[in-house]
């Protein structure tokens, strides 16, 4: 199992009932971002992962950003009920004024089975505070996006199976489950590891498939590193294998 957590998030599962429901008929096109500044841990810090000097970088800078894609491209996968097939990545790489080598942005484009577009930027060396996830989907009867500044907190749907008003209506959203017990916000990131954690442990104890098994880790995590293989080819397109297929 994958421990994608951003799948139990609140606002990823209101956005699967939205899509579920049919309330965005067909979707065609899916976009996440993951921008996070983690230039002041590129390095070999002493930051309880190891390390204690400031000069080397650390094992950070031997991941290309487009490779942790799992955050954006997890939860939409999910929501889709898809797999990707292809994939075309380019990078904006400027001379480092450091030793680290990793990319400063990576965007892909993936093709999936379903014959849908999914775009994914991932930055790890941008200036843009605080660092957000940002995800939109858009189908053929409307579209449903998180807030930019408020990601986790409110979504923004459209759809023509719900209001003749050409306009977007706001849909609150937590980082905490509204039925979750006291103990679930020990894990961190709201409640949404509790949860995360609860579906592993019960598929052992009841002996059942969990949600997130080998096979969707494996559809969820091989793009990234298909995708950072096309980036290192000038965005060559690059067939992602399927990994469920049995020889």
């Amino acid at each position: 199992m994958i421990a994608e957590n951003v799948c139990y998030f609140p606002a990823l599962q209101e956005i699967h009932r939205i899509v579920r429901e049919g309330l965005l008929g067909d979707v065609l096109l899916a976009e996440g971002e993951y921008v996070h500044d983690c230039r002041d841990i590129l390095y070999n810090r002493d930051d309880g992962l190891g390390g204690g000097t400031d000069s080397i970088p650390s094992w950070r800078d031997a991941l290309q950003p487009i490779q942790y894609s799992t955050h954006e491209l997890g939860p939409l996968l999910m929501i889709l009920n898809d797999r990707i097939v292809s994939v075309s990545c380019m990078d904006s790489t400027f001379p480092a004024k450091d030793k680290c080598k990793v990319a400063n942005t990576q965007i892909a484009l993936f093709k999936t089975a379903g014959g849908r577009t999914i775009r994914e930027l991932v930055a790890f060396k941008i200036s843009r505070q605080p660092g957000h996830h940002f995800y939109c989907l858009y189908g053929t009867e409307g579209s449903v996006e998180t807030d930019r500044y408020r990601w986790y907190e409110n979504l923004k749907l459209y759809s023509e199976r719900t209001s003749t008003e050409k306009t977007l209506s706001d849909i609150p959203t937590s980082l905490m489950h509204p039925d979750a017990p006291p103990e679930a916000q020990a894990g961190g990131h709201g409640t949404s590891k509790y949860y995360m954690v609860e579906d592993f442990v019960r598929s052992i104890v009841d002996d059942t498939q969990p949600f997130l098994d080998v096979h969707k880790a494996l559809d969820m995590t091989v793009p990234g590193i298909c995708a950072a293989d096309s980036a290192r080819q000038d965005g060559r397109l690059v067939t992602v294998p399927n990994m469920t297929v049995q020889e």
